[in-house]
């Protein structure tokens, strides 16, 4: 296969998970349910929908043009480590280790084994060819090089088990919004996207606001309250209840938005249900840890901030950590 070739067969796929949003009552939303209850259909749905859109020839062409794809680049063993927080959280690695032609060897998520040898499938049905180019196994450390994604515990074991060998280890990363008191009502609801879409559970989910000093915090209620519905989440409504709990007995002051807990905290990684806010008096004296956030959502100039409600919608060109895996896998 040329690079032609590989474009074309990424770009039918496109089209065949477009396909798949519109068949509600296809019968792997409940496959994918059942494997992991957190994998809602509207979640499944919300991650094809932004993988699709991103399955378009000119934008993949457009993603690879900066690079020296000579044809003479040598086939690869890349075993990847894949996560499971969120519906095909490892597909753009897929992506960059089978365009580059490089073999993918994978071991996936436990959590997200079902949705993704779907698609792995549909892919294969598309363009044969690529069966000699994926293998999925659990002992993958014998690979030439290595895409982990994981937390910082993880991180430890990847970096003493791989030790030498060329790798990406992606640790414990998430993302925050900074508001200066002068965005619109569709920014704060396009936030609350960034807030609850998969439930929180993804890097690029905010998990923390900070405020100017004096703002009006209870404002923002009823922007929370729209996404009660979320509350119907057995699992989800547990946790709120949970830290419900434990935060009374501990009698801090919270919060209680109907949909999720807010708690003042200096912390960025807030659990589940709960979001943590922090109020600052002059940003310029803020320094922020740009090492453990994924994106910042403001409309403020900062470094790696996005648009309201655009954290899970990455293009091509957002790598995670910042860090380009597709030029990783050239270089290495």
């Amino acid at each position: 296969m040329n690079l032609s070739d590989r474009i074309k067969a990424f770009e039918k796929l496109g089209d065949v998970l477009r396909e798949l949003i519109n068949k509600k009552k296809h019968p792997i939303f409940k496959k994918i349910y059942s494997e992991n209850k957190f994998f809602t259909q509207n979640n499944v749905i919300q991650a094809l929908i932004s993988i699709s859109g991103l399955l378009e020839n000119y934008k993949i062409e457009k993603w690879l043009r900066p690079y020296n794809l000579s044809t003479d680049n040598k086939s690869k063993n890349i075993g990847v480590f894949t996560a499971g927080n969120i519906p095909l959280v490892g597909f753009h690695d897929f992506l960059c280790v089978l365009i580059l032609n490089n073999n993918f060897v994978g071991k996936l998520s436990s959590k997200d084994k079902i949705l993704f040898k779907y698609v792995i499938k549909k892919l294969l049905q598309i363009e044969p060819r690529f069966r000699s180019k994926i293998y999925l196994k659990s002992n993958i450390l014998q690979s030439d090089l290595f895409i982990c994604t994981g937390n910082d515990i993880t991180a430890n074991f990847f970096e003493y088990k791989l030790d030498a060998k060329p790798k990406i280890i992606r640790k414990n990363k998430t993302s925050i919004a900074i508001l200066n008191g002068q965005e619109t009502d569709f920014q704060l609801n396009n936030l609350m996207k960034d807030i609850f879409l998969y439930f929180g559970l993804g890097c690029r989910n905010v998990s923390k606001i900070y405020l100017p000093k004096n703002y009006n915090i209870n404002s923002l209620k009823k922007y929370f309250k729209k996404y009660s519905k979320i509350l119907n989440h057995d699992f989800y409504a547990k946790n709120l209840n949970y830290f419900k709990v434990i935060y009374e007995l501990k009698n801090l002051n919270f919060l209680n938005f109907e949909s999720i807990l807010l708690l003042e905290s200096k912390d960025l990684f807030s659990p589940i249900s709960v979001i943590y806010f922090e109020y600052y008096d002059k940003l310029d004296d803020y320094v922020f840890d740009f090492s453990k956030l994924q994106c910042v959502v403001s409309n403020i100039d900062i470094y790696n901030s996005v648009s309201f409600g655009k954290t899970q919608a990455p293009d091509l060109e957002d790598y995670a950590d910042n860090i380009d895996t597709i030029d990783f896998l050239l270089k290495n």
